[in-house]
């Protein structure tokens, strides 16, 4: 079984402002091929377009869909980088929760990488197959005004691994049965032999015995 591996970087870039950010719905991450690799929707490695204006108190969500169009299978793994030094005051006002069909599988605050601090495994895709995230960004409502028109980032590097199936050698063919060997003659043994003279001995005995009553009936007839 042959396994390849390419990662791709998504960031998550993250503004204050006193206007709020133009909603969106969903976005998307897709596996072509080895050649094709990866297709973004919107056309941005920035997914979280949601997470955009934001303001003391808000509370944002984002729906993220990961894809496998290929013809293989595919592991996601996902690994979050720390987050550089002077962007820690303002991601630690604000707590990203991820959740999986209604599970909730991640709640930091966006300064730390919880159990992403090394490749974590996440999901095995069928071909043709995908899943998504709900995340949900919740902004302190104590956030003070110092932090308006701040800026931070924070980086997700998503790892696929393509799990290819090497040539399988044919199952052997069934051994065809050995025709039996044919039985040896087992050699004549004693009892045999026994058993022929006792039937030898019988047979003379009748002969005896029609002879002796021919015998007697002839004298009588005399």
């Amino acid at each position: 079984m042959m396994r390849k591996k390419w990662t791709v970087l998504l960031l998550l870039f993250l503004f204050l402002s006193l206007t709020g950010g133009k909603p969106v719905h969903a976005s998307s991450v897709t596996y072509r091929n080895q050649a094709e690799l990866f297709v973004f929707v919107p056309n941005s490695t920035d997914l979280f377009e949601n997470f955009k204006g934001l303001m003391p108190g808000d509370v944002r969500t984002q729906e993220i869909f990961l894809r496998n169009d290929s013809s293989q299978f595919v592991d996601f793994y996902l690994k979050i980088n720390p987050v550089k030094e002077e962007d820690e005051a303002l991601l630690r006002q604000m707590t990203l929760v991820i959740s999986e069909e209604g599970e909730e599988i991640f709640r930091e605050s966006l300064d730390q990488q919880g159990s992403f601090e090394n490749y974590v495994k996440i999901k095995e895709l069928l071909p043709e197959s995908e899943f998504s995230w709900d995340l949900s960004l919740e902004v302190s409502e104590e956030m003070g005004n110092e932090f308006m028109g701040k800026e931070a980032e924070v980086e997700w590097v998503i790892m696929i691994e393509e799990i290819e199936d090497e040539d399988v050698d044919p199952l052997p063919l069934p051994e065809e049965p050995e025709e039996p060997e044919e039985e040896e003659e087992l050699p004549k043994t004693g009892e045999q032999r026994e058993n022929y003279l006792l039937y030898g001995g019988g047979l003379l005995a009748i002969g005896i015995l029609v002879l002796f009553l021919d015998r007697k009936r002839k004298g009588a007839s005399n």
